[in-house]
């Protein structure tokens, strides 16, 4: 076996020098290490292998020059080159590893990188109000109303009190704030409470303008559709009182008429200035006076009745009603209406030849209840073209409409009458 001190002196020296080399990569190591933690504990390992390389290096050194005790030492050469190889591989491996770590572990630097990527403004002070990070952001927010880069959270707050700035709070939200450039910003502080925070203060600040500016569009939009609103009630209004208007004119129109024909063919008949049935004249001049009176009511709609129950009949449906009495002039229409459709339903979905109609009197309202005899609906009656029809044009009067699948089909409508005491 081939022993160090048996070597000649320039291998020696050259395997001594390679020591050296791994114990340079091995305080290479230990600077790199200590700078990334700033901690001496998490480098007193390599600081105790460095210390041993260096002793270890020192007897080499003399063993090499034929000195000394470390001469006597008889260890074989091959023992160097492999010590000063782990070294290095050691040394590399750990300066791999603690990049390694680096990347993964944020930094002072990449927070603060991070800080001011943010659209909005960050900062932090410590108990005594000085500002020990601020992102860009809040920077640039508040540099451009004090002047200068904030120092203090002091600075902040008065720049935020002093309207003098261009900066103005908004009424009704005290953490909204106007800048002079239109931006509008919520800036709240917040007094952290963890255990290695605790004392500092957070101030935020985020930009809202698109969010003020929308719901003040918002806010327009519903102040002019409101006035729009209430032009067309006044309208409508106005619609029913003319159209009102209009129907009694038309109506007065027509008594005048009537009754003035009707006295004149008297006068002549009388005076035998002209021959006529006086019979004839008298029924006329007493349907022009019924106007006045609720009988005319009552046989205009038995009339449009029967004329609904002779159109029905002709469909081959017979409509039998009870109640007619009770329904009102504004209602005939709508009851009409219904038992036509109701009529067309029995023949082609209930192969019915009858449709009964039944009115009644309900507290403040005419209760119409339509059926027939035809085949009980085999499952939930869904409304078509038809009942959809009737249905808007009694909720636009202010009724209520309800169909009935079972046990039968059962078409029941409220409308409302003049008389709420009913």
């Amino acid at each position: 076996m081939t022993y160090f001190t048996s070597l000649s002196p320039s291998l020696r020296y050259a395997l001594t020098g390679l020591l050296f080399i791994a114990a340079l990569s091995v305080l290479f190591l230990c600077i790199y290490k200590y700078i990334s933690r700033r901690n001496f504990k998490a480098v007193a390992p390599q600081l105790a292998l460095l210390f041993a390389l260096i002793i270890a290096l020192s007897y080499f050194t003399a063993a090499s020059e034929g000195a000394g005790i470390a001469y006597e030492i008889r260890l074989p050469f091959a023992l160097l080159p492999l010590v000063s190889a782990l070294c290095f591989i050691y040394s590399a491996f750990g300066i791999a590893r603690e990049r390694r770590k680096n990347r993964q572990t944020p930094s002072q630097a990449s927070i603060k990188q991070a800080l001011d990527n943010l659209n909005s403004g960050v900062c932090f002070s410590d108990g005594a109000g000085r500002i020990i990070l601020i992102n860009r952001t809040m920077e640039r927010l508040f540099s451009s109303v004090i002047g200068s880069r904030p120092q203090l959270l002091s600075e902040l707050e008065a720049a935020l009190k002093g309207s003098e700035n261009g900066v103005t709070e908004i009424q009704g939200s005290p953490s909204l704030y106007r800048f002079a450039d239109g931006s509008v910003w919520s800036i709240e502080s917040l007094v952290l409470k963890e255990n290695e925070l605790e004392g500092f203060v957070q101030t935020s600040a985020h930009n809202i303008t698109e969010i003020i500016t929308a719901n003040e569009l918002i806010a327009e939009e519903n102040k002019r559709l409101a006035e729009t609103i209430e032009k067309m009630q006044l309208m409508l209004e106005r619609l029913a009182d003319r159209i009102r208007e209009e129907e009694t004119l038309k109506l007065k129109t027509q008594i005048h008429n009537d009754i003035g024909t009707s006295l004149i063919e008297i006068t002549k008949i009388i005076e035998g200035r002209a021959d006529g049935d006086m019979d004839r004249q008298l029924d006329a001049l007493q349907q022009a006076v019924s106007y006045f009176s609720n009988n005319y009511l009552a046989n205009e709609t038995q009339a449009n009745l029967e004329a609904t129950a002779l159109k029905l009949k002709e469909m081959g449906v017979l409509l039998e009603i009870s109640g007619a009495e009770l329904l009102g002039v504004e209602a005939l229409s709508l009851a009409c209406a219904a038992a036509e459709e109701c009529a067309k339903n029995a023949i082609n979905h209930a192969g019915g030849d009858k449709v009964f109609l039944k009115i009644s009197k309900g507290k403040g309202s005419a209760v119409l209840e339509f059926t027939n005899n035809g085949i009980p609906p085999r499952g939930i009656i869904k409304e078509g073209g038809g009942l959809s029809a009737i249905r808007r044009r009694i909720e636009d009067a202010g009724g209520r409409m309800e169909v009935f699948s079972a046990p039968e089909f059962r078409l029941r409508i409220e409308l409302l009458t003049e008389d709420k005491n009913d």
